[in-house]
Protein backbone atom coordinates (compact mmCIF):
# COMPACT_ATOMS: atom_id res chain seq x y z
CA UNK A 1 0.00 0.00 0.00
CA UNK A 2 1.13 3.54 -0.68
CA UNK A 3 -0.25 4.69 2.70
CA UNK A 4 -0.60 2.76 5.97
CA UNK A 5 -3.33 4.99 7.43
CA UNK A 6 -6.34 6.36 5.62
CA UNK A 7 -8.84 8.99 6.68
CA UNK A 8 -12.54 8.56 5.98
CA UNK A 9 -13.06 9.00 2.21
CA UNK A 10 -9.31 8.75 1.49
CA UNK A 11 -7.82 6.19 -0.91
CA UNK A 12 -4.53 4.45 -1.67
CA UNK A 13 -3.05 2.09 -4.20
CA UNK A 14 -2.59 -1.53 -3.20
CA UNK A 15 -0.06 -3.71 -4.98
CA UNK A 16 -1.40 -7.23 -5.26
CA UNK A 17 0.69 -9.80 -7.12
CA UNK A 18 -1.01 -12.78 -8.72
CA UNK A 19 1.53 -15.29 -9.97
CA UNK A 20 0.03 -17.42 -12.74
CA UNK A 21 2.91 -19.91 -12.82
CA UNK A 22 0.93 -22.96 -11.66
CA UNK A 23 -2.44 -22.14 -13.24
CA UNK A 24 -4.06 -22.61 -16.61
CA UNK A 25 -7.49 -21.74 -18.04
CA UNK A 26 -9.99 -19.69 -16.02
CA UNK A 27 -8.79 -18.74 -12.51
CA UNK A 28 -10.35 -16.51 -9.85
CA UNK A 29 -8.42 -15.47 -6.74
CA UNK A 30 -9.27 -12.98 -4.04
CA UNK A 31 -7.63 -11.17 -1.16
CA UNK A 32 -9.26 -9.54 1.84
CA UNK A 33 -8.14 -6.19 3.16
CA UNK A 34 -7.97 -6.24 6.95
CA UNK A 35 -8.96 -2.88 8.40
CA UNK A 36 -11.01 -1.26 11.13
CA UNK A 37 -13.80 -0.15 8.79
CA UNK A 38 -17.32 -0.85 10.00
CA UNK A 39 -19.24 -3.57 8.22
CA UNK A 40 -18.00 -6.09 5.75
CA UNK A 41 -14.26 -6.30 5.03
CA UNK A 42 -13.30 -5.22 1.50
CA UNK A 43 -12.30 -8.04 -0.90
CA UNK A 44 -10.23 -7.67 -4.06
CA UNK A 45 -10.94 -10.27 -6.75
CA UNK A 46 -8.79 -11.15 -9.74
CA UNK A 47 -10.26 -13.20 -12.59
CA UNK A 48 -8.02 -14.36 -15.40
CA UNK A 49 -7.97 -16.70 -18.36
CA UNK A 50 -4.41 -17.97 -18.00
CA UNK A 51 -2.86 -19.24 -21.22
CA UNK A 52 -0.07 -21.76 -20.77
CA UNK A 53 1.53 -20.85 -24.09
CA UNK A 54 1.76 -17.20 -25.10
CA UNK A 55 1.23 -18.01 -28.77
CA UNK A 56 -2.19 -19.49 -27.95
CA UNK A 57 -3.74 -16.01 -27.70
CA UNK A 58 -5.66 -15.12 -30.82
CA UNK A 59 -5.73 -11.36 -30.24
CA UNK A 60 -2.10 -10.21 -30.05
CA UNK A 61 1.41 -11.30 -29.20
CA UNK A 62 4.38 -9.64 -27.54
CA UNK A 63 7.90 -10.93 -28.01
CA UNK A 64 9.93 -11.58 -25.97
CA UNK A 65 7.44 -12.94 -23.42
CA UNK A 66 9.57 -12.14 -20.38
CA UNK A 67 12.73 -10.32 -19.29
CA UNK A 68 15.50 -11.47 -16.98
CA UNK A 69 17.73 -8.44 -16.52
CA UNK A 70 20.60 -10.06 -14.61
CA UNK A 71 22.99 -10.71 -17.50
CA UNK A 72 22.45 -7.41 -19.31
CA UNK A 73 22.63 -5.18 -16.25
CA UNK A 74 25.98 -6.72 -15.36
CA UNK A 75 27.38 -4.92 -18.40
CA UNK A 76 25.91 -1.45 -17.79
CA UNK A 77 23.45 0.43 -15.63
CA UNK A 78 20.85 1.36 -18.24
CA UNK A 79 19.42 -1.02 -20.81
CA UNK A 80 17.11 -0.79 -23.82
CA UNK A 81 15.02 -3.76 -24.94
CA UNK A 82 13.14 -4.04 -28.20
CA UNK A 83 9.72 -5.70 -28.16
CA UNK A 84 7.50 -6.70 -31.05
CA UNK A 85 3.76 -6.18 -30.72
CA UNK A 86 1.64 -7.99 -33.32
CA UNK A 87 -2.11 -7.68 -33.88
CA UNK A 88 -3.44 -11.20 -34.58
CA UNK A 89 -7.07 -10.09 -34.55
CA UNK A 90 -9.13 -9.79 -37.73
CA UNK A 91 -9.84 -6.10 -37.05
CA UNK A 92 -7.71 -3.05 -36.30
CA UNK A 93 -6.96 -2.66 -32.58
CA UNK A 94 -5.61 -0.04 -30.21
CA UNK A 95 -3.11 -0.99 -27.51
CA UNK A 96 -2.22 0.71 -24.25
CA UNK A 97 0.17 0.08 -21.37
CA UNK A 98 -2.10 -0.28 -18.34
CA UNK A 99 0.54 -0.88 -15.66
CA UNK A 100 4.30 -0.81 -15.28
CA UNK A 101 6.91 0.12 -12.65
CA UNK A 102 6.97 3.81 -13.61
CA UNK A 103 9.94 4.61 -11.36
CA UNK A 104 12.14 2.05 -13.15
CA UNK A 105 11.09 1.90 -16.77
CA UNK A 106 9.98 3.96 -19.74
CA UNK A 107 7.98 2.36 -22.56
CA UNK A 108 8.35 4.01 -25.96
CA UNK A 109 4.77 3.23 -27.02
CA UNK A 110 2.35 6.10 -27.66
CA UNK A 111 -0.95 5.99 -25.76
CA UNK A 112 -3.58 4.12 -27.76
CA UNK A 113 -1.24 2.98 -30.52
CA UNK A 114 -3.31 1.53 -33.36
CA UNK A 115 -2.28 -1.54 -35.35
CA UNK A 116 -4.11 -2.78 -38.43
CA UNK A 117 -5.21 -6.42 -38.52
CA UNK A 118 -2.05 -8.52 -38.98
CA UNK A 119 0.30 -5.55 -38.48
CA UNK A 120 3.30 -5.72 -36.17
CA UNK A 121 5.46 -2.95 -34.78
CA UNK A 122 8.57 -2.73 -32.63
CA UNK A 123 8.93 -0.49 -29.60
CA UNK A 124 11.51 0.03 -26.87
CA UNK A 125 11.49 -0.42 -23.15
CA UNK A 126 14.28 1.41 -21.32
CA UNK A 127 15.43 0.65 -17.81
CA UNK A 128 17.24 3.47 -16.04
CA UNK A 129 20.50 3.48 -14.13
CA UNK A 130 18.56 3.27 -10.85
CA UNK A 131 17.75 -0.46 -11.34
CA UNK A 132 21.36 -1.67 -11.38
CA UNK A 133 21.64 -2.11 -7.59
CA UNK A 134 18.06 -3.23 -6.97
CA UNK A 135 16.48 -6.68 -6.76
CA UNK A 136 12.90 -6.88 -7.98
CA UNK A 137 10.10 -8.79 -9.63
CA UNK A 138 7.87 -6.47 -11.64
CA UNK A 139 5.79 -6.56 -14.80
CA UNK A 140 4.41 -4.51 -17.66
CA UNK A 141 0.81 -5.12 -18.75
CA UNK A 142 -0.56 -4.29 -22.19
CA UNK A 143 -4.25 -4.19 -23.13
CA UNK A 144 -6.03 -4.39 -26.49
CA UNK A 145 -9.39 -2.76 -27.15
CA UNK A 146 -10.95 -5.98 -28.48
CA UNK A 147 -14.39 -6.90 -27.01
CA UNK A 148 -12.73 -8.82 -24.13
CA UNK A 149 -10.11 -6.11 -23.42
CA UNK A 150 -7.45 -8.82 -23.67
CA UNK A 151 -4.36 -8.19 -21.54
CA UNK A 152 -0.88 -9.64 -21.64
CA UNK A 153 1.68 -9.20 -18.88
CA UNK A 154 5.45 -9.42 -19.37
CA UNK A 155 7.24 -10.49 -16.18
CA UNK A 156 10.50 -8.68 -15.41
CA UNK A 157 12.95 -10.20 -12.94
CA UNK A 158 16.24 -9.01 -11.53
CA UNK A 159 17.61 -11.35 -8.87
CA UNK A 160 21.27 -10.31 -8.67
CA UNK A 161 22.80 -7.01 -7.57
CA UNK A 162 24.99 -5.14 -10.03
CA UNK A 163 26.74 -1.85 -9.81
CA UNK A 164 30.15 -0.37 -9.15
CA UNK A 165 32.65 -2.70 -7.51
CA UNK A 166 32.97 -2.05 -3.79
CA UNK A 167 35.98 0.02 -2.79
CA UNK A 168 38.24 -0.98 0.05
CA UNK A 169 39.31 1.51 2.69
CA UNK A 170 42.28 -0.63 3.77
CA UNK A 171 45.76 0.53 2.71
Amino acid sequence: MDKKELAVGDSTRVKLIFSTGHYSSRVTKSARIICNAAGRLPRLTISADVQKYMDSLDVFTLEPYSLNLDADLAMSGAMDYTFTLKNLHDTDLEFTVVSMPYEMVDVDLPDNVSLDAGEERQFKIRFGDNVAGELFTESITFEANDPANTRMTIPIVKSRRWGPAPTSSLH
